[in-house]
């Protein structure tokens, strides 16, 4: 059975002579021998003195044996008393709101009612959610509920009620929640000793410690006058696949002792992994840092005759093996110092540093990067760099942004400088990027002729979190000229995606989603086109989306899917047209080189538009038969149109706008696949493989459109939707897939 601080509490065998007594009402029968079961919505819990208290509200139940109490609210009181060597126990219980006694036949109401329990076989305390926790406070928490039930308690004892409020409440104490397989607790010498065994989990504040075992050791501070006694949470020990997270770090052991007073600690066979970080929006790179022991001294640490490394495999391919290395913690620094260092690739010794001093946080470098080199096209070149916020400008401005200035000499194209902003806060983030060159050459790559001598771009992308879970996307571009992008920067040609102007709204919760998009563009062009190929523009401006996916009906027997839009459509041409090619005979068989001219003013052809409505609707019914999954589906599409292509019957060119058309499509068809798996007995610790699974997924899927009651000719094409036609088509794939587990014996992972 699972038993937790926060599902159950404690569980204390009792020898005690049996008393069972209810204000109005008897326990018939001796149940002392079964244990006693207390469950609620909710859970907290304090130690009072020597008196464990519990509260419980929403739906509380007691049950022992046959008899079984249910109220509103419920507090419980519970002392441990030793006799000899027995360890005895005494259990009050104070019930108020539609308090109902259950005994064999007999049913007793109550408005509030106080009893006496006793049990030789345990108690357990758990909420009726498993994903609620009982909350374990250090100070008394005398809410309304708890004053009511000592007075009470006080009057069904015959004692004075003694307020405990009368020089003010206590505060609230630090919350420490235990999770963990088996827990047990005692007192020794005012020293509350809680002892946690099996998948451990501690929380306090923002640290987290996951372990096999932990001890916990709690003082019991004596408070002032009139008041109950503070625990304070004094020390810990853990051991066994230990993890504590704290703050940027994460330490990683084999056993952990910490005196929480102190704020010192010893770390054994322990690695830290503390996070290094560069300008404030860019990746941050974890260090990591082991060693048999490390010290720790409020949150200071030393480790003698270790290694660290930035390498995040858990093999580092490089690493810094040293004697002595600290960490210091000062206020906006982390300072890591480190002495005679050895750097190694693999276990090869390379260089020697005698000491190593740098900042795990923030630390601002000029000059980022350079570079120098020669092409073809750039003759030599030298490419530079800057932070300017490691030159002292913007001190405010650089806890939460970057600026970095690019200052760039290519010999035969001239000077070229930009900026890059980026910027990170809660709600937004974004960055923005300029760059400008004044170019001397006449022909780019392709020999496209420059346009203007002044080239280009900005780009501004920002995100920006919205009221009720609405997202907005700006984005901002312009290019100078249609081949700036391929010329100068060809990982953006080939890799990112077309510049644009947009703006971009949506709205997701679970599978239902709305998004609003306006798109204009600032140029006819296509920078991620060859610039002498005619080219086209697509500008949704606007375009309403809304979508279902997944939906289940019917006890999840089947599947809806739905896409519906409403859109305007239009798109601009343009293109560079080659005014002539001539090739020259000059004479005694020789012949001058083909040269190309072309016309600067772009050739416009006429704009489309259209406004279109469309709307997708799907229903799929998986199942499965035999270890093999089946997902038939059909569809309907129904789209129409503002305008059409009209067609001159004579020359059977098109002449412009037609009229409006509708359009319906119906797809049919099912998909079938299975998973198939072997595993294998293979062993390599080059490869660091720990046996080889081997997982094969066959798929076959058939298409199938018998039926569109329009032509795609006969309509504007803007994207797929307008494409659509019959068509059927069968699909056969075969997937595989070799998995492995790696890691320590214990810790392996797939």
């Amino acid at each position: 059975m699972r038993l937790s601080l926060s599902t159950i509490f404690v569980v204390l065998l009792i020898v005690l002579c049996n008393r069972n007594i209810t204000q109005g009402a008897r326990i018939k029968k001796n149940i002392s021998h079964y244990p006693i079961h207390i469950s609620a919505d909710s859970i907290s819990t304090w130690q009072n003195n020597e008196i464990r208290v519990f509260q419980a509200g929403g739906n509380a139940e007691i049950e022992q044996g046959e008899a079984r109490i249910i109220a509103d609210n419920v507090i419980i009181w519970f002392k441990e008393i030793k006799t000899g060597q027995l360890v005895e126990g005494n259990i009050e219980i104070y019930c108020s709101g539609n308090v109902t006694l259950f005994q064999e036949e007999n049913i007793q109401d109550f408005k509030e009612t106080y009893l006496e329990l006793v049990t030789t076989a345990g108690i357990s305390v758990k909420p009726i959610l498993a994903r609620n926790q009982v909350k374990s406070f250090e100070d008394e928490q005398r809410s309304e509920l708890y004053v009511q039930a000592e007075k009470f308690r006080a009057k069904e004892n015959g004692e004075p009620y003694k307020d405990e409020t009368a020089t003010g409440t206590t505060e609230a104490g630090e919350l420490v929640d235990i999770l963990a397989d088996d827990i047990d607790t005692w007192l020794e010498n005012d020293v509350r000793v809680i002892v946690a065994v099996g998948n451990v989990r501690i929380k306090k504040g923002e640290e987290t410690l996951n372990a096999d075992n932990v001890i916990l050791y709690f003082d019991q501070e004596k408070s002032e006058q009139d008041k109950p006694a503070k625990q304070v949470y004094k020390e810990v020990y853990a051991e066994g696949n230990v993890t504590l997270r704290r703050k940027d770090d994460l330490i990683v052991a084999e056993k952990i002792f910490e005196n929480i007073k102190e704020e010192k600690g010893l770390f054994v066979n322990s690695t830290i992994s503390s996070v290094l970080k560069p300008p404030t929006v860019r990746i941050q790179k974890p260090v990591f840092m082991s060693g048999e022991e490390i010290k720790n001294t409020k949150g200071n640490y030393e480790i003698n005759n270790g290694d660290f490394s930035l390498c995040g495999f858990g093999h580092p391919h490089y690493r810094f093996k040293y004697s002595k290395l600290r960490i210091i913690k000062t206020g906006e620094k982390s300072v890591l110092t480190a002495k005679n260092n050895v750097f190694k690739i693999g276990k090869v010794p390379i260089l020697y540093f005698p000491y190593l001093n740098f900042n795990l946080k923030r630390s601002p470098k000029r000059l980022q990067e350079w570079n120098t080199g020669k092409t073809t096209r750039f003759g030599r070149f030298f490419t530079t760099d800057w932070d300017l916020y490691g030159f002292g400008f913007g001190e405010k401005l650089s806890e939460w942004s970057d600026l970095t200035l690019s200052a760039d000499f290519l010999e035969l194209r001239g000077p070229a400088a930009g900026l890059d902003f980026q910027y990170k806060k809660p709600n937004y983030y974004g960055y923005a990027n300029t760059y400008y060159i004044n170019d001397d050459e006449e022909l780019d790559i392709n020999d496209v002729p420059v346009d203007s001598k002044n080239r280009g771009h900005f780009l501004w992308r920002h995100r920006q979190k919205l009221l009720n879970n609405w997202v907005a996307d700006i984005e901002i571009s312009h290019v100078g000229d249609r081949s700036y992008f391929r010329e100068y920067f060809q990982p953006e040609f080939k890799i990112q995606k077309d510049r644009t102007t947009l703006l971009y709204l949506k709205n997701i919760s679970g599978n239902r989603g709305t998004t609003f998009l306006a798109e204009h563009q600032l140029r006819t062009y296509d920078t991620l086109v060859d610039s002498v190929r005619l080219s086209r523009k697509n500008e949704s401006f606007p375009e309403l989306k809304y979508r279902i996916i997944g939906e289940p009906f019917r006890d999840g027997r089947l599947n809806f899917t739905s896409e519906t839009e409403l859109v305007y459509q239009n798109r601009v041409f343009d293109r560079i047209t080659p005014l002539k090619a001539e090739t020259n005979f000059l004479g005694r068989g020789e012949w001058l080189t083909a040269e190309r001219v072309f016309d600067r003013s772009p050739a416009r052809l006429d704009p489309e538009e259209t406004v279109r409505f469309d709307t997708f609707n799907m229903l799929n019914a998986p199942f499965g038969f035999m270890g093999q999954r089946f997902n038939p589906f059909i569809g309907f599409r129904l789209t129409g149109y503002s305008e059409s292509v009209k067609v001159n019957p004579v020359t059977l060119s098109n002449e412009g706008s037609g009229s409006p058309r509708g359009r319906v499509a119906i797809p049919i068809g099912f998909n079938t696949s299975t998973t198939l798996s072997r595993t294998y007995s293979v062993y390599n610790k080059l490869l660091n493989i720990n046996r080889l699974r081997h997982i094969m997924v066959p798929e076959l899927m058939f298409n199938f459109m018998p039926i569109v009651t329009q032509d795609p000719e006969d309509l504007n094409q803007f994207d797929g939707i307008d494409a659509l036609d019959t068509y059927q088509s069968v699909k056969f794939g075969l997937r595989n897939r070799l998995q492995t587990k790696r890691g320590e014996p214990g810790k392996r992972k797939r």
